[in-house]
């Protein structure tokens, strides 16, 4: 972790970023895989998992969904935009 100040800190803008339109799906999913110690908590704190799931492998999985969703959400808006003929909107829906 040399040279990175405050990964959780970089986690949760990008995770805001992501929300709002950002398209660094893999990018996300490669930071948070190798940072997962320092990360999982603030994950757990920002998507409220059921309190079970504690082991790294579901952890991951949720993560996974959860980028998933995020991606399929975007593709989504974005459709609706090129169906309406209408510059990017999915950042105000």
């Amino acid at each position: 972790m040399e040279g990175k100040k405050d990964i959780s800190k970089a986690y949760r803008y990008l995770n805001k970023a992501m929300t709002l339109g950002v398209t660094n799906f893999e990018q996300m999913n490669t930071f948070f895989r190798d940072n997962f110690d320092a990360l999982a908590p603030v994950f757990a704190e920002i998507r409220k998992p059921p309190q079970d799931m504690t082991s790294k492998q579901e952890i991951l999985n949720l993560h996974d969904a959860y980028l998933s969703e995020l991606q399929e959400s975007f593709m989504a808006k974005l459709g609706k935009d090129r169906m309406y003929q209408r510059a990017a909107g999915f950042m105000t829906d």
